[in-house]
């Protein structure tokens, strides 16, 4: 490279420490087949996932449910306190696998096995320019505030897409499926939001009023861990 002010050539060595993108864009830096593979974690811990029956979409369970047997799913508990460290000592010798198959089905049983599709990006840069991989993948928390809280309303307001045997009438949590009191609900997250200090910037608005138009991304964050708790307390039975 050429340096304008002192007219010299030097060499620039750039070290690539970390990659960050949203779960689709980490794909086609880190060659593994996102969150919904058999192994969905960007970091590649090692923790595998299960299954629905007749799905090839594969979910996080670190406590696996009751009376529920996958052939392909893995079949036991995860500690949440102790879970894997990314970067798992696998990830070599599962990449072979998937550059040296034949042909399209040893390539959709290794994808499946080690939920690698190709090598990464990063492989093409020197060792001694990049943390390595999977070490220098990042997870995806770009989504966090409004994805927990979506997946929270629904399971508070019984709206979640739910298996034919199961039935959101008959959760306890379900408190907000109740329209008065899902109406009661958002004028006391609104009232709340008076109590928040200034550095939380955005305080939530009422969200049985906006909760079609999907809060955004300041007001789903103030309202999942810092009003919904007390708020929530107030209407649950459990």
């Amino acid at each position: 490279m050429w340096d304008l002010l002192t007219n010299f050539d030097y060499i620039s060595h750039l070290y690539l420490l970390f990659t960050t993108a949203d779960g689709p864009g980490l794909i086609y830096w880190d060659g593994m087949v996102g969150h919904s593979g058999k192994n969905g974690c960007c970091l590649y811990c090692g923790v595998w996932t299960s299954y629905l029956f007749s799905s090839t979409h594969y979910y996080p369970v670190l406590l696996c449910p009751h009376d529920h047997i996958v052939a392909g799913s893995e079949l036991h508990d995860f500690n949440v306190f102790n879970l894997p460290e990314g970067g798992s000592s696998n990830y070599g010798n599962n990449l072979k696998k998937i550059v040296f198959v034949h042909n399209q089905t040893q390539w959709d049983k290794m994808k499946t096995e080690t939920s690698l599709m190709k090598p990464p990006l990063i492989l093409g840069l020197h060792p001694t320019c990049s943390l390595g991989f999977p070490l220098s993948i990042t997870t995806d928390i770009m989504h966090l505030a409004g994805n927990i809280s979506n997946l929270l309303l629904s399971l508070w307001n019984g709206t979640i897409d739910v298996a034919p045997n199961d039935d959101c009438a008959l959760w306890d949590w379900a408190a907000l499926n109740d329209r008065n009191v899902w109406i009661a609900h958002g004028q006391d997250v609104e009232n709340a939001g008076q109590h928040l200090s200034g550095p939380y910037n955005r305080k939530p608005c009422n969200i049985a009023n906006k909760i079609n138009t999907q809060y955004k991304r300041l007001g789903s964050f103030n309202f999942t861990p810092l009003v919904s708790p007390p708020c929530f307390y107030m209407v649950s039975p459990l």
